[in-house]
């Protein structure tokens, strides 16, 4: 599970900014939110709240920019990295990006952390906090693109050989984990951690995914159950009584059973013919049903694209009843969530916002004193009322397209 993840100088982002999963002293909500591993209180979700452009979406394309170094090689040695640096000071733009994550993984809570730019990875290190011992710590020599892979004593490799080859695979512009994924070698570590990246970080979803044919190809692999994720869907009031699949029927077509006014299955309908709602929380419905049934973690953006208010309420709180070690990032503009405390904990609510050098603030609504949110207090009206910042910050009505005399 990810503990912690900090962002320094990628897109909107300049200093330093964590996203923390580690969940306070409160016990309010404690079985639905929290999670206790590796002698851990980890939060299963964090909820991002801000203004367009405050920096929502960065925070997750931070996220996942991380997973792809970790999972993707390069193609070649001049591939640029899809990493861009804030922009809006001159001398930021001459800065590295760096990321770290602190994540548990197994028993063992790890340490990632990596520097680049867009041409290459100029520093990496793998930290086993656990053991309080290095993994690896990588440099670059930018002069010649080189790279040089130092293990930790307790973390060795079988030979010098072994070393030398994971050096000479690893370009300057991929990180180890990338380079490992070319090498013949055996590295328990290195191996746990990657495993970490490719199964439990999922790709970042957007609001105009298309992801229909992915939960299609895990139900014909028997990772989701058909019969179960029709129960999922059942739930949410969409009249839907079945799902059959085109494999099923000699109309090539994923077509949804509604149940009609008597209670019996109604006719088949085309899957396209259905509302975007629908089609979206099918969809949605995959990945709650990957989230209660395998150790995952979604980024989300703008959850409720297309769908009921309620229903976005519906999909987190089915997620937090259900899951154990699965988390969510969620960015979205439902100020309805923040309306009742009885279905959140205030360390899940982040908020994004610029400051005046129009560099992107993460902090959290557990961050504010009682000052400012009492635990009588209404959250949605501090929050509309601008107490709690994050909110656009709009001019006046009038526009004038009069041409000036």
């Amino acid at each position: 599970m990810i503990v912690k993840f900090s962002i320094t100088n990628f897109g909107p982002i300049r200093e330093s900014q964590t996203l923390s999963f580690e969940a306070e002293k409160s016990d309010h909500l404690e079985n639905y939110y929290v999670t206790e591993i590796a002698g851990h209180r980890i939060l299963k979700a964090a909820l991002l709240f801000g203004a367009n452009a405050s920096g929502k979406t960065n925070v997750l394309n931070a996220l996942d920019c991380l997973r792809k170094l970790a999972t993707v090689p390069a193609g070649s040695k001049t591939d640029a990295i899809p990493c861009e640096p804030f922009l809006m000071d001159k001398e930021s733009r001459l800065q590295p990006t760096e990321f770290e994550i602190d994540f548990i993984q197994g028993k063992d809570l790890y340490r990632y952390t990596v520097k680049l730019n867009r041409e290459c990875i100029l520093y990496e290190r793998l930290r086993s906090q656990s053991r309080r011992r290095i993994v690896y710590t990588r440099t670059t020599d930018v002069d010649s693109q080189l790279t040089k892979i130092t293990f930790g004593e307790d973390y060795p490799v079988k030979n010098a050989i072994e070393a030398a080859t994971l050096s000479s695979n690893t370009l300057w512009n991929e990180t180890v984990f990338a380079g490992f994924t070319k090498t013949n070698m055996n590295h328990k570590a290195l191996l746990s951690v990657q495993n970490w990246f490719r199964n439990y970080l999922a790709p970042m979803v957007h609001p105009r995914d298309t992801l229909t044919k992915f939960i299609l190809n895990l139900m014909d692999k028997g990772l989701i159950d058909k019969d179960r994720f029709t129960d999922i869907l059942k739930k949410a009031d969409f009249n839907i009584g079945g799902v059959v699949l085109p494999q099923e029927t000699e109309k090539e077509v994923l077509r949804l059973v509604h149940i009609g006014q008597d209670g019996k299955l109604f006719d088949e309908i085309p899957y396209t013919s259905e509302s975007l709602g629908t089609r979206r929380y099918f969809e949605l419905t995959g990945i709650l049903y990957m989230l209660i049934a395998h150790p995952y973690a979604f980024p989300i953006d703008e959850i409720e694209s297309s769908i009921h208010p309620d229903l976005v309420k519906h999909f987190l709180l089915s997620f937090c009843t259900n899951a154990t070690t699965s988390q969510i990032i969620v960015t979205t503009h439902n100020r309805e969530l923040l309306n009742d405390k009885d279905i959140f904990r205030s360390d899940i609510i982040c908020f994004t916002e610029k400051d005046e050098t129009f560099a992107t603030k993460i902090y959290k609504l557990s961050d504010f004193g009682t000052d400012v949110v009492r635990n009588t207090s209404n959250i949605l009206n501090a929050y509309n009322a601008g107490r709690l910042g994050a909110l656009p910050r709009l001019s006046d009505h009038f526009i004038d397209l009069k041409e000036e005399e």
